[in-house]
Formats: C-alpha cells, sequence, structure tokens
C-alpha cells in the first residue's frame, strides 16, 4: 500500500513534463514576459522571491541573462531543490533555497524584495490561504516592488466546474497524452485546482494593499493568465513596460 502513492506521484510527474515539453502552461511566453520585465529593470538589480519555486527549471536560465541583486526560492520537495540547486549554479548572483512550508518561510524572510513570482502555486491555494499569502508579500516587497502571478484562472462568466469543462475538453487534443493520461489530468486539476476568477483575485490583493491587478499576457483561450500588482500606495511604472 505504501508503494501506490510514491508510484501516482510518479505517473503524475510524468504527465506534467508531457504537457510542459509540449508548452501547455504557457512557460515560454510568460518567461518572454518576465524576461523582459527584468530586462527594463527596476533601477537597480532586483531581489526576487519566487514562492513555489519547484525546480527553477524556467527561471534559472532567465536569471543568468539579466544582471540581479539576489534570487530566493521556496519549495516543499527537496528533491526538487535540489535540481534547483543545480539549474541556478553557475549564476552571478547571491541565490539562497529554502526548504519546507511556504508560510512559515515567508515568516522568516525580510524585506525589501522588488520582484515576488508566483509561478503556477496560487491556485494550489484556498480561498483563505490566498487572501494571507497577499498580505504576507505585500509586507515583503519594497516600496516599488511587484507582485506577478501565473496561473490558470476562471473566465467572468464561469465557474469552477466550467473552467473544468473548458480545459478537459481542449485536452482531449493534446496528442501527446494516452487517454488514461488525460483522465489522471483531469482528476489531478478536479482535486487540486481551486482557481479564481481575475476579478477575485484582484479583490483579494486590493484588501492586501495591492493596486489594481494588471494583465500581463493571456493565452488565446484565456486559461492561462499572468498578472503584476504593484503596492497601491505607489504603483510600480515598471508594471506598464512588460
Amino acid at each position: 500500500m505504501g508503494s501506490e502513492p510514491v508510484h501516482a506521484g510518479f505517473e503524475r510527474w510524468a504527465v506534467f513534463a508531457k504537457i510542459r515539453a509540449a508548452d501547455r502552461m504557457h512557460h515560454r511566453a510568460v518567461g518572454r514576459a518576465l524576461e523582459k520585465l527584468l530586462i527594463a529593470g527596476f533601477g537597480r538589480p532586483p531581489r526576487i522571491l519566487d514562492v513555489g519555486c519547484g525546480d527553477a527549471r524556467d527561471i534559472a536560465a532567465i536569471l543568468k541573462r539579466c544582471t540581479v541583486a539576489e534570487y530566493t526560492g521556496i519549495d516543499n520537495s527537496s528533491v526538487a531543490l535540489e535540481c534547483a540547486c543545480g539549474r541556478l549554479a553557475g549564476g552571478a548572483f547571491p541565490r539562497r533555497l529554502i526548504h519546507g512550508d511556504y508560510a512559515e518561510a515567508l515568516a522568516t524572510l525580510a524585506p525589501a524584495f522588488d520582484l515576488i513570482w508566483l509561478g503556477l502555486f496560487l491556485h494550489h491555494l484556498s480561498s483563505e490561504q490566498k487572501r494571507e499569502l497577499f498580505r504576507r508579500t505585500m509586507g515583503l516587497l519594497a516600496e516599488d516592488g511587484s507582485l506577478f502571478v501565473h496561473d490558470p484562472v476562471l473566465l467572468e462568466t464561469e465557474d469552477r466546474e466550467g473552467f473544468l469543462g473548458r480545459i478537459g475538453r481542449e485536452a482531449l487534443g493534446w496528442p501527446e497524452l494516452t487517454a488514461e493520461e488525460r483522465d489522471m489530468l483531469g482528476r489531478h486539476w478536479s482535486q487540486h485546482g481551486r482557481q479564481e476568477r481575475i476579478s477575485r483575485l484582484e479583490e483579494m490583493a486590493i484588501l492586501a494593499g495591492f493596486s489594481e491587478a494588471q494583465v500581463q499576457w493571456r493565452d488565446p483561450l484565456e486559461l492561462y493568465a499572468l498578472l503584476a500588482f504593484g503596492r497601491r500606495s505607489r504603483p510600480s511604472e515598471i508594471l506598464k513596460t512588460v
């Protein structure tokens, strides 16, 4: 019995590796937008916090092409962080990888970060956890810092079931997956995803002291979005350049 969850975890990892290779979650477009932001600059080399950094597969290459003051990554997987350490090696910037619960880790960090990055992380949290994360990240940002969120989002006219139906129908056309793998992906989405409308995320962010959401990018089917939030007291001009 003990080996079954481990085996299932590896199977899910293999499925996500396939759809990632096919860019179904749009890492490439989002990565280009993030790199453009870092190249445009903050008037100084930025301090970056990556919550739920995983293996840093995408951001490591971007950071090595940009001028960065510091990178901090948080993840609860020691295996992922070992991979991240290897990918970040050779970068000309200090880096710190924290293994553990993100909420506990955030409580140990000192301000002020110029960029806080949530890459396909926010939808794993409950609404209350999202609200608390907005509050915590607000307290960790520099005065002109920015929070960037890459996440699946609901249309303003649909509920979560509608979103799951929409993305499930789209997945039927993904030739890299078998029927069994599509079923597994659907079960994962239904059990672990807590997607929100952009207006709902904006409401949570504003209550925490952020500005209104600025939509930096959306895929043609409007399943995913890249959102930027600045501090409401002093909205970051950098948000308008991406």
